[in-house]
Formats: C-alpha cells, sequence, structure tokens
C-alpha cells in the first residue's frame, strides 16, 4: 500500500500541499526580486513558446514643402523565435522506514480517533497533527521538490543575462545537455557589451583595464562609465541597474580611484573610505545606473552521483551561487523573460493519479507508489520552461577581477 501517498492525497492534506506548492513557488521569486524585476515569469499554455520580435528603425521625419507628396520609407525586420522549453524536475524517494514511521503515525490518530492532522493555526500557519517532526519533514519534501525547480530556472535566468547564454553541461543525475544561445555575436557591438575579463594590473595608461582587486590602479567608475557609453551607442539609453555582488562592490569601494572621486564630490581633501552612500551619490553625479546587490549574493544547491569534498555537512550536495561573486552585469526591464509553459503530464495526470499541486500551478507535483517490494512512494515535481532574450543588444556584462 502507497502509505506517504495515501497521506498526501488525502482531502485535508491534499488542500495544504496545494497552497504550500503555490506560497512556495511564490516566495522563491520573491527572494530573488531583482533577477525576476528583469526577467520576469510568463506563462504559457503550451511547452513550445513562439516569440515574435518586431524592431524598427524609426528614422527621423522630412521636412515636406506644401503640396509635396509625403516621403515614405519601409526599414527594419520581422523575425521569429522558436523556443523548445526545457523540462525540468526533481523528486524526493520516500523508503520502506519512512513507510514504517507514517503507518505507526497513522494507527496512533486511529487509536485517539482523530486524524493525523488535525488543522492548520489560523494565527501561525502551523499545522497541528499527531507528529509534528514526520508530518514537517514531509510536508517539507513538498518545499524542496519546488525550491529545486525553481532554483534551476533561476539560475539559468541569471547565466541567461550575466553570459548571453546558457550551458547546461552532462547534468550530474541525468547526463542532460543543453545550450542557449542569445548573443549576436557577429554584430559589432557585442564585443562592447561583452568585453573580455580584466586582468591586468599596475596598468596606468588606462587603469580601467585594470582588475578591480589593484587598489591602487583599478578605475573601476572608469570601466562602467565606457560601458555605458558603449551601452548607450547601441540603445540609445541607459541600463537600468548594474548588478553585482557585495565582494565586487567592496572592491569598486576601496579603489583610490574610487576614493578619489568621493573627495571631488564631498569637496574635502581627506577621505578615507567610500561608503554604500557616498557610492551612490559618486554614480549618480556622473550620470550613471544605480549599484544593485540584492540578490547576488544568494547560492543554490547542487547534487552529485558520487561523493566529494563540498561547502556543505553532505558529502553529495555543493553549494553554488546564481551570480559569479566577480561579474556585474548590466540590467534593463524588458531584456527578457523566464517562460513557463504547461507539459503533457500537466494537462493529463489527476488528483486520483496523485497530483497534488493545483491544476494552474507553474509547478507540477505528484506523490505516487514506486515499488511494493521494497516499499517505496515517490514525490517528483516537474515545469517546462527557459529564459528568452529577444532583444540581445540590452545585455552587457564583464568579468572584473
Amino acid at each position: 500500500m502507497a502509505i506517504i501517498q495515501q497521506f498526501l492525497t488525502e482531502k485535508l492534506q491534499a488542500k495544504i500541499a496545494e497552497k504550500l506548492i503555490d506560497d512556495t513557488t511564490f516566495r522563491r521569486q520573491q527572494r530573488s526580486g531583482t533577477i525576476w524585476q528583469f526577467m520576469p515569469i510568463q506563462t504559457y499554455n503550451t511547452e513550445d513558446f513562439v516569440y515574435y520580435v518586431t524592431e524598427t528603425v524609426n528614422a527621423v521625419a522630412s521636412i515636406v514643402a506644401k503640396g509635396a507628396p509625403i516621403p515614405t520609407s519601409g526599414y527594419g525586420g520581422f523575425g521569429k523565435i522558436n523556443v523548445n522549453a526545457l523540462r525540468v524536475g526533481k523528486g524526493h524517494l520516500f523508503d520502506t522506514l519512512a513507510q514504517e514511521q507514517m503507518q505507526k503515525v497513522m494507527n496512533e490518530a486511529m487509536y485517539k480517533g482523530v486524524g493525523v492532522i488535525s488543522g492548520v493555526d489560523p494565527g501561525t500557519g502551523k499545522i497541528i497533527s499527531v507528529n509534528d517532526a514526520l508530518v514537517n519533514y514531509l510536508f517539507g519534501s513538498v518545499k524542496s521538490v519546488v525550491n529545486g525547480v525553481m532554483d534551476k530556472f533561476q539560475q539559468m535566468a541569471v547565466e541567461s543575462v550575466a553570459y548571453g547564454s546558457v550551458t547546461l553541461n552532462n547534468d550530474p543525475l541525468t547526463k542532460g545537455t543543453a545550450v542557449l544561445n542569445f548573443r549576436e555575436t557577429e554584430q559589432p557591438y557585442d564585443a562592447l557589451h561583452f568585453p573580455a575579463t580584466l586582468t591586468d594590473t599596475g596598468n596606468t595608461a588606462d587603469r580601467r583595464l585594470n582588475r578591480w582587486t589593484d587598489y591602487a590602479n583599478a578605475d573601476g567608475i572608469g570601466m562602467i562609465e565606457q560601458m555605458c557609453l558603449d551601452y548607450v551607442d547601441t540603445n540609445g539609453f541607459l541600463p537600468d541597474a548594474i548588478w553585482m555582488s557585495n565582494r565586487a562592490c567592496v572592491h569598486l569601494r576601496n579603489q583610490e580611484a574610487t576614493i578619489h572621486k568621493a573627495r571631488q564630490a564631498a569637496g574635502l581633501a581627506q577621505v578615507g573610505s567610500v561608503g554604500v552612500a557616498m557610492l551612490k551619490e559618486i554614480m549618480s553625479n556622473n550620470n550613471l545606473p544605480p549599484i544593485v546587490t540584492a540578490g547576488a549574493d544568494e547560492t543554490y544547491d547542487v547534487e552529485t552521483t558520487t561523493p566529494t569534498t563540498t561547502n556543505t555537512r553532505s558529502n553529495f550536495v555543493n553549494r553554488a551561487r546564481f551570480l559569479n561573486e566577480n561579474r556585474i552585469v548590466f540590467l534593463k526591464e524588458g531584456v527578457g523573460e523566464l517562460g513557463m509553459g504547461i507539459t503533457m503530464e500537466m494537462r493529463n495526470i489527476k488528483q486520483e493519479d496523485g497530483r497534488i499541486s493545483n491544476e494552474n500551478s507553474a509547478v507540477m507535483v505528484r506523490v505516487y507508489e514506486k515499488s511494493k517490494i521494497p516499499m517505496s512512494d515517490e514525490i517528483v515535481s516537474l515545469a517546462a520552461g527557459c529564459p528568452i532574450v529577444p532583444i540581445a543588444r540590452r545585455m552587457a556584462a564583464r568579468t572584473v577581477f
């Protein structure tokens, strides 16, 4: 008998799980407001997204003499991008031991004449149950498989704007591979929007080429200013924000060139250090976009199939950054989106088949009996989606140390 499945699909538990899935998806987006502000999630009713891109060149109007015909011209192009969504899934196995524990809890509840879950505290939202530890573990597993999917989408969204492409090489669990490239490398602007990594130290001829860790010689503000000029030449407007890690921001604040600009802004000969408020003023005084660090240092967990030295307590889980701490990214509203579609499974797997997510949820979650001998149930999540960047020239980024 599928004991875990039976528990999670019973009416009360299923309602709790359904709300939990939607809340978890929403909170994952709220946690990383920066990337989703510029790459918002859009849902489609199919796995095949069709994104139409219209580009128009608006030439200046002509002076027309009285009675003369108005000149007309046609410019621009009309393109169509077909994107097949990437299917993203994560599962969790409940082994025989978990089944036994669940059976004991069910028997205890039956003996007491109550349900395993008697309700939800309206004030705190805490689930009232016979065995808090086991119930929290089960619902925690529901959150875990949803978070795993949303983290994968977030990783792809960040990578798409940070590098102009997404490369998923040899997934450690499925060996799956996918490559999405949004850059227009054949266009002259591309090299200016994605310039080479800063490697110089001690370069006094052009301080903008020094690594940001070379405090004595680097001119990070000057480098940003040049990239902004190139960005304006391409687009006709500035980016909305420059996204970077706190460490990159610290390096920028500690550069002698930044301190010198702070002295000019403050009108003082002695400024020992540059704080966040002063850096904001410097950027504003130089007509540069604000620096944003919110969400830039967030991490996600990556599973491996073989034990190795990791930066977590598990030998099978490594913690990785969404945005590399040495990468700065120009962000512009409307640069792209994270499209999510409806999979065939979402359309056809019903509640009686173990689906515990809402039929309109962006992530489908199902619990089912995987094996009778040995007894095991499995909870799995599945979603389809991928980043879409239709206007490549709105992207720009650089590795600065």
